[in-house]
Formats: structure tokens, C-alpha cells, sequence
């Protein structure tokens, strides 16, 4: 499955920042998210 998204700067520093903090890259932080949601 491909999803597309457009998101702010701010928000995808967000998203770095909390998938760094558990291990992850932010495309492997956000399928997990998806996933899990």
C-alpha cells in the first residue's frame, strides 16, 4: 500500500524526532503508526 502526504516542515522535524528517540526512520516510524492505529 503507498500513501501520500503533504506535511509542514515543523511537523515532519516533529516526526524525525520521535521516530529517532524509538529507533526507527520516519517511514518505518509512520507505518508502524498506521498500523498500529
Amino acid at each position: 500500500m503507498n500513501v501520500g502526504l503533504r506535511l509542514k516542515d515543523e511537523l515532519v522535524a516533529e516526526i524525525d524526532r520521535v521516530a529517532a528517540a524509538n529507533g526507527q526512520n520516519r517511514s518505518s516510524w509512520m507505518a508502524s503508526v498506521l498500523a498500529n492505529a
